[in-house]
């Protein structure tokens, strides 16, 4: 016996999959890029006009961010530890 299966519903099984192993969306709303960011909304406008964020229009009255660009932005932004300076720190040998 056969067993039939709508057509594309493979294709679209398949092509989900990789979406769901994405930890973030493509698009983040502006609340959640401010989040992600640690930063407040003026911040992420300065940062669209600068060109650090890439910023994409969905509708008449709404916009989102790529998370491409959110995770590239606080990749910059994530600063080293500062090594310790042993000779200042009082620590003998």
């Amino acid at each position: 016996m056969m067993t039939q299966v709508a057509v594309g519903e493979n294709d679209r099984r398949s092509a989900t999959k990789p979406a769901r192993a994405r930890s973030m969306p493509l698009l983040l709303r502006f609340s959640e890029a401010e989040y992600e960011l640690g930063c407040c909304r003026r911040t992420l406008y300065n940062m669209i006009a600068s060109g650090t964020l890439e910023h994409v229009v969905v509708g008449e009255r709404m916009s989102r961010i790529t998370s491409r660009s959110v995770r590239r932005a606080a990749a910059r932004r994530r600063k080293p530890a500062p090594i310790a300076n042993l000779k200042n720190s009082g620590a003998t040998k």
